[in-house]
């Protein structure tokens, strides 16, 4: 089985997973002039990306569901609910089997899969420094510096300890580790390959 998974919003990213290797493509953008938007989705390359796995035998698509959450500004709302709906249209009108998957369901399954009932008590409790003695130590270092980051949200953090526990880290490029951004759109093909 084949998954395309889609890690909706301007920071998101496109992953392809065939179960032996990941092909990750941060979300195409482009720069928008007299506009209320700075940047915005660059469709020609997601045509293009998404063209590129047309062709492809077995695929699902898997595309995050989104809907407002609470703190959310209106206009944040409105921009995150456009892009979702361009990127459904365009998946809809290329591929016959685009699902939606609503994000505390692929987290919740990978937590699970991945993480010891300690470990997820530990996140609970918001203790990150016993939780990084159970990383090897080339991830434990990234591991620490993104739970330094004040601006990083616990759902991040989580989900790169979470992609640090699987087997699927030894298939993964080292240099995606840093980017917290695509890490989602890895864990949502891995959500795919192992539950559909």
């Amino acid at each position: 089985m084949n998954i395309l998974s889609i890690d909706v919003g301007l920071t998101g990213a496109i992953c392809f997973f065939n179960g032996k290797e990941f092909e990750v493509n941060k979300m195409p953008l482009v720069k928008v002039e007299d506009s209320s938007y700075s940047r915005w989705y660059n469709t020609v390359e997601i045509l293009k990306i998404f063209d590129k796995y047309n062709k492809v035998k077995d695929i699902k698509v898997l595309l995050e569901y989104q809907r407002p959450m609470s703190k959310q500004g209106v206009v944040s709302v409105f921009r995150l609910g456009r892009g979702f709906g361009l990127l459904e249209g365009i998946l809809r009108a290329i591929f016959d089997n685009v699902i939606l998957i609503d994000p505390k369901t692929w987290q919740n399954f990978i937590h699970k899969k991945f993480l010891s009932k300690e470990e997820i008590r530990l996140f609970k409790e918001f203790k990150y420094e016993e939780l990084s003695k159970n990383l090897e130590s080339l991830y434990k270092e990234l591991f620490i510096k993104k739970y330094n980051t004040k601006s990083l949200k616990q759902t991040k953090i989580k989900s790169f300890y979470s992609l640090c526990k699987s087997k699927y880290i030894e298939i993964l490029p080292k240099d995606l580790l840093k980017d917290h951004d695509k890490i989602d759109s890895v864990l949502l093909s891995i959500y795919g390959y192992l539950s559909l």
